[in-house]
């Protein structure tokens, strides 16, 4: 994996402007770009997250992690794979409220960002979310970057071409 001063160095020779005196494109400006880059990449190949959670008391609903762009599939305790429940006009759920051992047993989410179980996670129970996450920036030049390898000459170009927009 390549670090992020690698990629920054390249882009700053093809805009000739390796002179870091008086550069035309400052640091914060080239991460911008990266930004960019990757908003552009993910919807592509976005990162893959599986992240636990363990209920502190009985859970009907989860907020999201803050990096959370999709989700996938859902896992209950004992590796149990949660139904995907398609919210539409009229739909009526077997129990009218969410217990431990309500129907269906699924999830939703809603509103963006937010699951909700209709089966309730009993406290002390761990769930196991996949989802698919924003790639992160970089906060030092010597942090490797999170995209996987084959996507950084794509970055670059990505990167340069809004780079080339700020003297246009």
């Amino acid at each position: 994996m390549a670090q992020w001063k690698l990629l920054k160095d390249r882009i700053l020779r093809a805009l000739d402007d390796v002179s870091r005196t008086n550069p035309t494109w400052t640091d914060p400006d080239l991460l911008d770009y990266l930004d960019f880059a990757q908003k552009a990449l993910e919807p592509h190949t976005a990162k893959q997250v599986s992240w636990t959670y363990t209920a502190l008391a009985t859970l009907e609903k989860l907020e999201l992690p803050d990096d959370f762009l999709s989700l996938g599939p859902v896992e209950f305790p004992n590796r149990e794979l949660l139904v995907k429940v398609d919210l539409s006009p009229g739909l009526i759920f077997s129990n009218t409220t969410v217990t431990t051992s309500s129907f269906p047993q699924g999830y939703y989410e809603w509103p963006d960002g937010v699951l909700n179980f209709t089966r309730a996670l009993a406290s002390g129970k761990a769930v196991k979310v996949f989802y698919w996450a924003h790639w992160a920036l970089p906060d030092l030049d010597e942090k490797t970057l999170e995209p996987p390898q084959w996507s950084h000459e794509a970055l670059y170009w990505y990167i340069l071409s809004r780079a080339l927009t700020k003297p246009g």
